[in-house]
């Protein structure tokens, strides 16, 4: 008699970060997770089909997928009904995240472009509705959030916080 098993997949969560948010350590500390770095991708008319691609791939063999904010993105994500959930930094932590890009290596250039896009991208991340979001504060990092993902995916939330006194 042998043993058959049947692999079970599992429950996948995209979580859409903002550059800076802690994804690429997320994925390393955490089994499961994948990180699908948008710079990878060409960004031209296949794009979002190409980023598409690689996280359908992953669906159900990783419990979390880290992806871009990218607008495009985020729309096709919207039609796809998944667990989606958005990660960014209040809009006035626009230093501190220009210090996090240049204090990993990211180039002068990179964090420029970041800076002078800042304040669009944010506003536009904060009116999305489609998802729940975390909205991280100072000091803050997507894996402070970890206890909270799962909850945060089978809820209506919109926009959340951490209380301060309840950091992980």
């Amino acid at each position: 008699m042998q043993a058959v098993f049947k692999k079970r997949e599992m429950k996948t969560i995209v979580i859409c970060g903002y550059s800076g948010v802690g994804k690429t350590t997320f994925c390393q500390r955490q089994p499961f997770s994948i990180d699908i770095d948008s710079a990878e991708i060409p960004k031209d008319e296949k794009f979002v089909k190409e980023y598409l691609k690689r996280i359908t791939a992953c669906i159900g063999r990783y419990r979390y997928i880290c992806v871009s904010t990218h607008a495009v993105l985020i729309d096709a994500l919207a039609d796809m009904k998944l667990s989606v959930v958005l990660v960014y930094p209040d809009l006035k932590l626009k230093r501190e995240y220009i210090r996090r890009y240049l204090a990993r290596g990211n180039s002068y250039a990179y964090a420029k472009n970041i800076e002078s896009t800042w304040h669009i991208n944010l506003e536009t991340l904060k009116h999305e509705v489609r998802f729940p979001a975390i909205v991280l504060s100072s000091g803050e990092y997507l894996l402070d959030w970890l206890p909270y993902l799962e909850r945060i995916t089978s809820v209506s939330y919109t926009h959340l916080t951490l209380p301060t006194t309840s950091r992980v």
